[in-house]
């Protein structure tokens, strides 16, 4: 991806490599993920999302907010994509962190999503703490 080239995430990318991202964004979160090695476990996708939740720039960062939640709303067969995210808003950076609680917030706030209880109680008496 664009973002892969620049070890900076401080260097804002230029406004067509904003748009290849936002094209590869409306693919991927057009329906339901056809490549489940994508999302499996150890998937290609999750590296991907980690350097768009990362960019300081705030439209790659806000597209990666929606990209994550698109994601989480039209695959909630896909388990480890909501572990990833769980685990992400612990182990991820600030920026990471904040991107995908958002997305899981959204999720939630806009339908009935199967997960664990326990979990989610866990992840927002932990962000709870945090801020």
């Amino acid at each position: 991806t664009p973002l892969d080239r620049y070890s900076d995430r401080n260097m804002r990318i230029n406004r067509h490599q904003y748009c290849a991202l936002k094209a590869m964004s409306a693919v991927l979160c057009c329906g339901p993920v056809a490549d489940n090695v994508g999302l499996s476990s150890d998937g290609y996708l999750y590296k991907w999302l980690d350097n768009i939740l990362d960019s300081q720039d705030k439209k790659v960062h806000q597209l990666g907010c929606e990209a994550v939640m698109l994601l989480l709303e039209l695959n909630p067969d896909q388990s480890n994509l909501m572990y990833w995210a769980v685990d992400r808003c612990y182990t991820g950076s600030k920026r990471v962190a904040a991107g995908c609680f958002k997305a899981i917030a959204n999720v939630f706030q806009n339908r009935d999503y199967q997960c664990d209880t326990v979990t989610l109680l866990n992840l927002i008496l932990f962000k709870a703490a945090d801020s």
